[in-house]
């Protein structure tokens, strides 16, 4: 759910954790780790270093590889201390992963349910002084000052190691059918924007704009799917969703850990060859690799948070019209009254989507941030 629209206009934030801007040169494969011996024993250290002072530790778990693995490390470095897993509740058989998951590894946890994203707004754009509204993680984060001095998530393993390998092959299909590789990489995220995208804007809007900005991240001598993890570090990553955490982090004042975020980890990883990461099916070949030796059972489709945006949006609509369907909103000096008139009752996702960007802007132009 990353804003793309803002991937691009956000002056880029040194301060945000300590990640930098990535050239093509970071991708050169001088590495080889086939089987993650050594990531493994680079995430060991990281993990026993930053966890040691800390008795009770939280793990934000998905269903996914990253948190799964994390959670499994941590528990075999260190056998006796207090894990609590928090599991955002969404789709059973996820949930069911995430409880066995922690079962497995003597975890206590704990299920939360999403946070109502409409009677959120106003906290999230507080958090991240920006007209946002995906940042749902805060909640697992502000839960964990209940069970633990510390919450370890896996944000940065999909960037580095290739985990999206669904958008790979989108991409690959999208060029196949004659798309310049800008072209694929954008429609290869149709959720970040609408067909009628310009009419969304009240002034000019560009395509062209935005990709002569994409263009540096597929105009050099990259294999294809090294050129698509450059630009998602230099955009999603680094713009949205490091700068989002962050974020979250300093304004609950909460010590949070991201082992995959590490900058020798980083420095190392981007440095291994594309095939030792991503298969015809399947990504993050590494921590795949690392889970098999430690006996945790990955599954081979891509699991995580799953947000049910349509279902929430129908449920506060009559919310949503009372602040939307006002012309004299001042949120209609960037985006036009008339596209959210024609869409207000549209229940396509992605239609959606920009109807909870048009809430937080209300809340960012009404409210001193």
């Amino acid at each position: 759910m990353s804003n793309l629209m803002n991937l691009f206009t956000l002056r880029y934030d040194p301060t945000v954790r300590g990640v930098e801007r990535k050239a093509p040169r970071d991708f050169i494969p001088i590495y080889s780790d086939p089987e993650g011996k050594k990531v493994e024993e680079m995430l060991r250290d990281i993990i026993h270093l930053k966890l040691r002072p800390h008795k009770n530790i939280c793990v934000s778990l998905s269903s996914g590889v990253d948190s799964t693995l994390l959670l499994a490390l941590i528990r075999d470095i260190f056998p006796t201390k207090r894990i609590t897993a928090l599991t955002m509740s969404g789709i059973k058989t996820e949930e069911k992963i995430a409880a066995k998951v922690a079962s497995q590894f003597d975890a206590d946890h704990v299920k939360l349910n999403f946070p109502d994203i409409v009677k959120e707004i106003p906290l999230m754009v507080k958090v991240a002084g920006e007209a946002r509204w995906n940042v749902y993680p805060y909640y697992t984060r502000l839960i964990s000052k209940k069970y633990g001095s510390i919450i370890v998530n896996g944000d940065g393993a999909d960037e580095i190691f290739g985990g999206y390998v669904f958008r790979y092959r989108q991409f690959n299909s999208l060029i196949n059918q004659g798309f310049t590789k800008v072209q694929s990489y954008l429609r290869a995220q149709k959720n970040d924007w609408v067909d009628d995208q310009n009419k969304f804007f009240k002034h000019r809007f560009s395509w062209k704009a935005i990709e002569r900005l994409i263009n540096p991240y597929f105009k050099n001598y990259l294999e294809t799917t090294n050129q698509i993890m450059l630009a998602d570090y230099n955009g999603k990553f680094l713009y949205d969703y490091s700068r989002t955490n962050a974020s979250i982090d300093r304004y609950f004042n909460i010590e949070s850990f991201y082992p995959f975020c590490d900058p020798a980890l980083t420095k190392y990883a981007l440095h291994l060859p594309v095939h030792e990461k991503v298969s015809k099916n399947l990504g993050k070949l590494h921590l795949r690799n690392i889970s098999k030796r430690i006996g945790l059972k990955q599954h081979t489709k891509k699991l995580g948070f799953v947000l049910d945006t349509r279902k929430m949006y129908l449920k506060n609509k009559d919310e949503i019209k009372k602040i939307l369907l006002n012309p004299k909103n001042k949120i209609y000096n960037t985006i036009n009254y008339k596209w959210i008139l024609n869409h207000i009752d549209t229940e396509d996702p992605r239609e959606i989507n920009k109807m909870f960007q048009a809430l937080a802007l209300f809340e960012l132009k009404n409210t001193k941030v």
